[in-house]
């Protein structure tokens, strides 16, 4: 699912620039969602190096991905701000 999400961002946000201005909602709900997947991956990577003993990298990974991926939301959110605003695009 995470995979299928992430390839669709950038198709989304394609078809907002070709004219389809309805798919940016669909592109912001979809990043929300990517961040909520990495959360759950997160716990479960947590449950794997804390009751399994699994390799650490593993969170650290997991980590790295949810901090990437809120900054791409949050950016997507302020350009979307700043777009909505008075001042225009």
């Amino acid at each position: 699912m995470h995979l299928l999400a992430v390839l669709g961002q950038p198709i989304l946000a394609g078809l907002f620039l070709t004219g389809h201005v309805d798919a940016i909602a669909v592109h912001g709900i979809v990043g929300s969602v990517l961040v909520v997947f990495t959360m759950l991956v997160g716990v479960a990577a947590l449950a794997y190096v804390m009751v399994v003993g699994g390799r650490w990298w593993v969170l650290a990974a997991v980590v790295l991905l949810f901090l990437a991926e809120g900054l791409q939301v949050g950016m997507g959110y302020a350009w979307s701000c700043r777009c909505t605003s008075r001042s225009g695009c």
